[in-house]
């Protein structure tokens, strides 16, 4: 998620490339309360610092893609609804 050796973000913002959609996606430093896990898609850990998908904090909707579902009838999306599944059971 961070290059390996990079330093901490400077700004409670930042923007990474989705592994699987490939699209920017913008993360916040998650200051909340809750019991967070690194799921490396809707949250992410650096050091001791969680950030979340801004688009999550707002909506509160799963995009599948971001999972690594293709959508494209032909692909097997089973893994990947799988880890949504699981992501959504944890919140």
């Amino acid at each position: 998620f961070f290059s390996p050796g990079s330093s901490y973000p400077s700004d409670d913002l930042v923007q990474l490339v989705d592994s699987y959609t490939k699209e920017n996606v913008n993360y916040q430093k998650y200051n909340g309360s809750a019991t967070v896990i690194d799921d490396g898609v809707v949250y992410r850990k650096k050091g001791n610092d969680y950030y979340v998908d801004i688009n999550f904090l707002a909506s509160g909707n799963v995009n599948i893609q971001r999972f690594g579902a293709k959508g494209d009838d032909f692909t097997d999306n089973s893994v990947a609804i799988r880890r949504a599944l699981d992501f959504c059971r944890i919140y």
